[in-house]
């Protein structure tokens, strides 16, 4: 497959990124050793760099496929209006910021939170994203999703829990579109574990001024939620189902 790139200013010289942000200038699903960046190799380069695995932090601290540098931060900068496609799930285990780029024209300075979002689509039957660094024991990192639009896979998922987001962490979701997540538990989000004297990792969610819509499981249509770990404000859920004759949106 010809690999397409975008090919965009720094943002940082319009004032609405820093230069060491990573910047994704490749809208298809790879990980492959070149100067292109996808969205599945900046998350990598995160992953690695947090890892406990002191080689994979030594090897990759200066990037990753592209991705990323020494001085690199934690936030991954998408293109305004673009589509990035997954073919299978990306695991996050480290604390990142995935968001659209902000504004750089000065005719447009009053575009409305989610006017522009770049979009990020399963067209594989997997879930978007799988946040876990698979410790029980130390505390929950955080990850944040602004403006985007989130596509899952439809009727084609074969996800049985978490039809977009299997969570484990502390997931924050604000300014974003939710759709066409299905699942047998929970239809966009199944927020996993649970608060013990032992396991201190127990998943919580927090969506403000979203759009929640066409998401569907047998059980908790938009969020099952092994504790009730979540807040969902100013934001809108509509046309969303559950297939069990005792089901909830939110279980």
């Amino acid at each position: 497959m010809l690999k397409r790139s975008i090919a965009f200013a720094l943002l940082a010289a319009a004032g609405h990124a820093y230069s060491a942000d990573i910047q994704v200038t490749s809208l298809i699903d790879e990980d492959k050793d070149d100067t292109l960046c996808t969205l599945r190799e900046a998350v990598q380069f995160l992953n690695y760099r947090a890892s406990s695995n002191a080689a994979d932090v030594e090897k990759y601290a200066t990037g990753y496929h592209g991705c990323g540098s020494k001085d690199a931060s934690s936030n991954i900068i998408l293109q305004r209006d673009k589509e990035y496609i997954l073919n299978k799930k990306i695991l996050i285990t480290a604390p990142l910021t995935i968001t659209t780029a902000g504004n750089d024209s000065p005719f447009e300075e009053n575009d409305q939170p989610g006017a522009h979002n770049a979009t990020i689509k399963m067209v594989g039957s997997e879930r978007l994203f799988q946040i876990d660094d698979g410790s029980t024991e130390k505390a929950s990192f955080s990850v944040y999703l602004n403006n985007l639009n989130l596509l899952g896979a439809g009727s084609k998922s074969n996800v049985t829990i978490g039809g977009l987001i299997l969570n484990h962490e502390g997931l924050i979701i604000q300014n974003s579109r939710l759709t066409d997540g299905y699942a047998n538990e929970g239809g966009v989000i199944y927020n996993q574990g649970l608060l013990t004297q032992t396991d201190q990792t127990a998943g919580s969610v927090r969506i403000v001024n979203s759009l929640i819509q066409n998401n569907k499981a047998n059980q908790g249509g938009v969020i099952y939620s092994e504790q009730p770990l979540y807040l969902i404000t100013q934001s809108v859920v509509r046309d969303n189902e559950v297939g069990l004759a005792n089901g909830s949106l939110f279980y």
